[in-house]
């Protein structure tokens, strides 16, 4: 009888340690899966790179002159009160840089576009486009950071709570890295003024 029940229990153990092997194995086989699958996404993020680099390689930037042309006088009810222009000169990079404050002089923003066209600048797009690529979210007392998309575009969001503040940066038609940085104006209000500079005409 001691017999028998030490030969099930054995039987027993030999069944739960299969099992347990199985299961193991499930697991191993599903996480190889995973970096297999995270391993070709990057390997094909990795080409898109590449040959958005080459397409921009062999564009012509635009001018300084060009990006001053296009920067407004005014968005919505904020007017113009400065901008830089050149500063990117030094590694062959077209930038603009302009500023624009409300009448009461308490809401603010700024905004910076570089060109991404020619040597340099191509090899900047792909690594901030990537910022808008990877889906995060994070938020704390001070800050709510997101991957967004609005009117079409995927940006980096984040918004600071207790200057009621809000930072953008994306890339606009695939070529101009855009940032934007406002005071007193949350994320919708400067999604609007955003709107309302007309980067359209960028692409002219």
């Amino acid at each position: 009888m001691k017999t028998r029940f030490k030969i099930i229990a054995y039987v027993v153990g030999v069944l739960l340690f299969a099992v347990a092997c199985t299961e193991e194995a499930k697991k191993n086989i599903k996480d190889a899966k995973q970096v297999v699958s995270a391993t070709t996404s990057y390997a094909k993020d990795v080409t898109s790179m590449q040959k958005e680099i080459e397409r921009l390689q062999k564009l012509t930037p635009v001018t300084n002159e060009q990006l001053k042309a296009w920067l407004p006088e005014s968005v919505g009810n904020l007017n113009r009160t400065g901008f830089k222009i050149g500063q990117g000169a030094y590694m062959k990079i077209s930038m603009i840089e302009g500023t624009y404050m409300g009448d009461d002089r308490k809401k603010k923003i700024n905004i910076t576009i570089m060109d991404g066209a020619g040597p340099t600048g191509s090899a900047m797009v792909p690594g901030y486009g990537l910022l808008g690529n990877f889906e995060t979210e994070v938020e704390d007392e001070r800050k709510h950071l997101q991957t967004v998309t609005v009117n079409g575009i995927k940006a980096k969001q984040t918004y600071y709570k207790k200057r009621n503040g809000t930072q953008l940066m994306f890339i606009y038609n695939k070529r101009f890295i855009v940032t934007v940085n406002s005071n007193n104006m949350d994320v919708d209000e400067t999604w609007g003024a955003v709107k309302k500079m007309q980067l359209n005409k960028l692409e002219n």
